[in-house]
């Protein structure tokens, strides 16, 4: 797993604290005298890419507009890109990079057989989560309510990100432990857990490419094509689901919360 210098989520959280929320992600683009240019680069290309121009001694974020890829500035993807982009400023080794000629402007598809770059990736994807979302406000948002996949909606709408964002950053400073699980054409692609999850490992295993456990809601979405079990909260048992021990943790009951999409599905998992 990658880990992320604590002083960049810090950098995150103190850019954040100057802001009112939802983060008016254009006016901090603005404070930092960057330009922020929206264009249509293709279906096939970057989401977004930030770029230096020595001869200005000026920064510009171009984010793809293209209407197959859902990226404008007030789409939560947009905003995600864009949160993501200021990470690349914002961290002080990427915005020297980028200035030195170090750090080539990319799109993030290109990255993804690159090991140093892909730990770049995620540093600037870990600045848009928690510039996105604060950990005091958050916490503050969730304290005292009971979990289920209504709260995740809940902070996805607050914070203006989208649903899987909002329960990837509930995973790390959340008060319930859940199991967020992202799938494609019936193949894990990530997954990311609590650190007080009963489970850490899926029944069939958690690394790209396994196959999601059959009698699961997204199982059910991939295997016999049925989206009936999705956008409700179905009951599953952990036999069916994780790497269990004994008889008693098989008949242990969770809930599931599938969202299916085309190929593509993304579960919530937590205990009740």
């Amino acid at each position: 797993m990658i880990k992320v210098n604590r002083s960049i989520l810090a950098l995150a959280e103190e850019t954040a604290s100057q802001y009112e929320e939802p983060i008016p992600l254009e006016k901090v683009a603005e404070d930092e005298y960057i330009r922020i240019i929206c264009d249509d680069y293709g279906s096939s290309t970057f989401d977004g890419l930030t770029w230096f121009e020595p001869e200005s001694d000026e920064f510009y974020i171009h984010l793809n507009i293209n209407p197959a890829k859902k990226n404008t500035q007030n789409h939560v993807k947009g905003r995600f890109t864009l949160a993501h982009e200021l990470g690349h400023y914002f961290i002080p080794a990427h915005r020297l990079g980028l200035m030195r000629g170090n750090l080539k402007p990319h799109g993030s598809l290109n990255f993804l057989n690159n090991l140093p770059a892909w730990q770049i990736e995620r540093e600037a994807d870990a600045f848009a989560s928690t510039l996105l979302m604060p950990s005091a406000s958050v916490k503050a948002f969730v304290k005292g309510k009971p979990f289920n996949f209504q709260l995740i909606e809940a902070i996805a709408d607050n914070y203006k990100v989208s649903k899987s964002a909002a329960a990837l950053r509930f995973v790390d400073i959340g008060n319930y432990p859940i199991m967020v699980v992202y799938a494609v054409d019936g193949k894990i692609r990530w997954m990311s857990k609590s650190e007080d999850f009963p489970f850490w490992r899926l029944r069939n295993g958690n690394g790209r490419g396994d196959s999601v456990p059959e009698y699961t809601a997204m199982g059910t979405y991939f295997y016999d094509k049925d989206d009936s079990e999705c956008r409700s909260e179905e009951t599953v048992y952990a036999q069916d689901c994780f790497v269990t021990r004994s008889e008693e943790e098989n008949r242990r009951e969770f809930k599931e919360w599938c969202i299916g999409y085309n190929n593509s599905a993304f579960s919530v998992f937590w205990e009740k």
